[in-house]
């Protein structure tokens, strides 16, 4: 009775707008001023001067077009991974859904981590894209902090016929924390039939604080609190959905704990996609950036300055470690959601 009455109260206009006008805003204060405060207090340092950057919409994405930097660094990995290197993967798949299981993935028949391919030379190129003044500023502009890089990954996605969606081809937001931004750079041409990325267009102004009521029961590895794409249609019509397609060198920004989205099925040609994922230092989800790309490189060429220590560093600070955090805010963030029922409020 009682649970029913609070879940009630979590889908009315009432709870939305006293998260929107009161909690929220709090909440944010808080999480940039005092959890995040190292980070704060190198953003205040950090932009002293105009720095270059992209601007997110209030809907939580952004869409890069035809931008000289991220054309040249795509073709220097188009041109690294040629036919036949590709080929070469392919006919090794043994390997590398050995690597798969080694992380946990349940993506192990389609979709594999290409990282360890990479010469140097040419992951120094991508770090320092992931550093550049205009990435970097746009993750702080957007954050309010100074971000840490927890994640590039390049991955090699394949068709597989008579495959059901699943995993992260359900609608969903990664459920890891308040903010996160990824930066996902198409290397091939991206197109219908190689698994394009659907986006929600105008998501409610909550972000995180968000979330579709009726998700998968009993859902499979990978699969919790995800959303299955008729229940979705149930809520949010084709016109509201977007669609990320797009030739090599295009790029889209998106907060994906804010919004609704779902990676495309890989139907006709393979897809080789960089993802470099900018966070803070209370996301629960731990940085691997060491583990899976820089491997202890050095990079003798990047210049590591006080921003890019704190970047790629994933220690937290005295008050996130001492207290837990992480894991504390994440309950808070769940408890105080706005439930979207499939009859939209």
């Amino acid at each position: 009775m009682i649970k029913e009455y609070l879940t009630n109260i979590k889908r009315s206009k009432f709870w939305y707008y006293f998260l929107y006008i009161f909690f929220l805003p709090t909440f944010n204060f808080i999480w940039k001023n005092l959890i995040n405060i190292n980070a704060r207090i190198l953003y205040f340092f950090w932009f002293i001067k105009k720095r270059e950057k992209f601007k997110l919409n209030k809907n939580f994405y952004f869409a890069v077009k035809d931008d000289p930097e991220y054309i040249d660094l795509a073709s220097s990995i188009k041109d690294f991974f040629n036919e036949k290197k590709i080929n070469d993967i392919l006919n090794n798949k043994e390997k590398y859904l050995k690597d798969n299981s080694k992380r946990g993935s349940d993506l192990t028949n389609y979709k594999f981590n290409v990282n360890d391919e990479l010469p140097n030379s040419l992951k120094e190129k991508i770090l320092k894209f992931s550093i550049s003044e205009k990435n970097f500023s746009t993750a702080a502009n957007y954050f309010g902090v100074i971000p840490t890089i927890s994640l590039i990954s390049l991955h090699i996605n394949t068709p597989v016929k008579n495959e059901k969606e699943r995993g992260s081809m359900l609608w969903h937001k990664d459920d890891f924390g308040f903010k996160c931004l990824d930066l996902f750079l198409t290397i091939d041409q991206l197109s219908d039939d190689n698994g394009p990325l659907y986006y929600l267009k105008n998501c409610n102004k909550l972000g995180s604080l968000s979330k579709i009521e009726n998700v998968i029961k009993n859902p499979r590895y990978g699969e919790r609190n995800k959303v299955e794409i008729s229940e979705f249609n149930k809520i949010y019509n084709d016109s509201e959905i977007g669609k990320f397609v797009g030739n090599s060198g295009d790029a889209i920004f998106i907060d994906s704990c804010s919004t609704y989205h779902r990676g495309g099925y890989c139907k006709l040609n393979n897809r080789l996609m960089l993802r470099i994922t900018y966070q803070t230092k209370d996301n629960i989800r731990k940085s691997v950036l060491n583990e899976e790309f820089l491997k202890d490189n050095q990079f003798d060429n990047i210049n590591k300055d006080i921003f890019y220590n704190y970047s790629i560093n994933n220690k937290n600070n005295f008050f996130i470690e001492i207290f837990n955090l992480p894991k504390k805010l994440l309950f808070l963030l769940r408890i105080f959601h706005f439930k979207i029922s499939s009859k939209k409020n």
